[in-house]
């Protein structure tokens, strides 16, 4: 077996030891922060979904992009997919304006979608 502390003072591998220990520590704290955003995120998704319908609501019926203008050559900022629900904000002509919750991430996002793409749901 190789010992990775071979020719080394006892000094210098409980120095490692302890640079590697602080390093871990480290990694630790960034996974522990981050699992509190995802922890902050998820409730604030569960609350939202717990809530009535605010406004006028819609649902996905077909995947869809969500565009940051109403046209069809506007850029992409999110997708729809079948199923999500949609508040209302905005309609002009067959585009309408909406605001629905990011599911990975939990974060409102607000684009435009062709209305054939939405029916009513609530």
């Amino acid at each position: 077996m190789h010992d990775i502390y071979a020719g080394r003072s006892n000094d210098q591998a409980m120095a490692q030891l302890l640079a590697q220990e602080q390093e871990q520590g480290e990694v630790l704290r960034e996974i522990s922060e981050e699992l509190r955003h995802v922890h902050e995120a998820g409730k604030a998704l569960v609350a939202r979904l717990d809530a009535p319908c605010q406004g006028v609501c819609a649902k996905a019926v077909r995947e869809a992009p969500l565009r940051a203008e109403a046209s069809p050559t506007g850029a992409v900022v999110a997708r729809l997919y079948p199923g999500d629900l949609v508040e209302v904000l905005h309609e002009e002509g067959r585009w309408v304006r909406v605001r629905y919750f990011h599911a990975r991430t939990a974060y409102p996002k607000e684009g435009w979608v062709n209305k054939d793409h939405l029916r009513r749901a609530c």
